[in-house]
C-alpha cells in the first residue's frame, strides 16, 4: 500500500519523489546519522519544506534528536521515510495508524545538556557493558544499550526485527573492542558506529519483556545474546 498524501504533508516526514526511497538507501541514510554526516538530508523533501530549511540552517538540530525509519508494507521494494523526533524519542503511533511498519531509529548524542549522552573519555570496553565476569559499567550501558522503552515498543507495535543505530564508536581489534564518544580523538567519518537489532520481543509482564539482542559494529555482528530479560528504565535494566 503506498505511503498515504497525508503522511507525507507532514512536518516531521522526510521524503523523495518521484522516485521512492528504498529501504537500502534509507538505511544508509541512518548510518549516516550515526556518522554524523551533516549531508544525511540532501536529496529529501519535506512536507513542510521550512522544517528541512530548518534543520540545513544548523546541521547540529539533526544529530541532537531521535529519528525514525519507517516502510510501506508490502515487502518488494517498500518505499520508505524517515521521521523527525524528539531528543527522547519518535512519535511513532500515527505511523503504525497508516499501516507502515517501523524498521529503525537512531539514538541522538550530545554533551553541554542536563541528560549528557556522553561516556567517560576514552570510553568502555565492552565487555564492562556486555555482561559477564568482568565488573559492569551500568551507567555506561544505560546509555549506549537500548532502552526498555525500546523493547516495550517492539513488543507492543509486533516488530519481528527493529534496528537501533547509536553514534558510539566501535574501536580497537576484534575480541578488545572499546565504545568510545563519536568526538573522542582518532574517531573518523570512517570510524564504525554501535548498533543494535532487536528481535523476537515479547512482553512478561508489567515492565518486564524478553527478546534476543545483536550487537552490531557497521553492520556486522559481533555479539549475540538471545533470550534476554528487560525490566525497569534504560539499558541498566538488560538482564545479562
Amino acid at each position: 500500500m503506498p505511503i498515504p498524501a497525508a503522511i507525507l504533508a507532514r512536518d516531521d516526514v522526510f521524503f523523495k519523489a518521484p522516485v521512492h526511497l528504498t529501504l537500502p538507501e534509507a538505511q544508509a541514510r541512518f548510518l549516516a546519522i550515526a556518522h554524523r554526516n551533516p549531508a544525511v538530508l540532501g536529496g529529501l523533501l519535506c512536507g513542510v519544506p521550512m522544517w528541512r530549511d530548518w534543520y540545513i540552517e544548523d546541521k547540529n538540530r539533526i544529530f541532537s534528536q531521535e529519528w525514525g525509519l519507517a516502510r510501506e508494507a508490502t515487502v518488494i521494494n517498500p518505499d520508505c521515510i524517515l521521521v523527525a523526533g524528539r531528543g527522547d524519542g519518535v512519535t511513532w503511533g500515527p505511523f503504525l495508524t497508516a499501516g507502515l511498519v517501523p524498521m529503525a531509529h537512531s539514538h541522538p548524542y550530545h554533551e553541554k545538556i542536563a541528560t549528557s549522552r556522553a561516556l567517560p573519555v576514552g570510553g568502555v570496553t565492552w565487555a564492562q557493558i556486555a555482561g559477564g565476569p568482568v565488573p559492569q559499567l551500568l551507567n555506561a550501558r544505560l546509555l549506549v544499550f537500548p532502552s526498555a522503552g525500546d523493547f516495550a515498543f517492539c513488543a507492543a507495535a509486533n516488530m519481528a526485527v527493529h534496528t537501533v543505530f547509536t553514534p558510539y564508536a566501535v574501536v580497537g581489534p576484534a575480541g578488545a573492542f572499546r565504545i568510545v564518544n563519536p568526538n573522542e580523538p582518532g574517531v573518523t567519518a570512517q570510524t564504525p558506529r554501535l548498533g543494535f537489532q532487536l528481535a523476537g520481543v515479547q512482553w512478561i509482564n508489567d515492565g518486564h519483556y524478553r527478546g534476543t539482542l545483536t550487537a552490531l559494529r557497521h553492520t556486522q555482528q559481533f555479539w549475540y545474546k538471545k533470550g534476554i530479560t528487560i525490566f525497569g528504565g534504560g539499558g541498566a535494566g538488560i538482564n545479562l
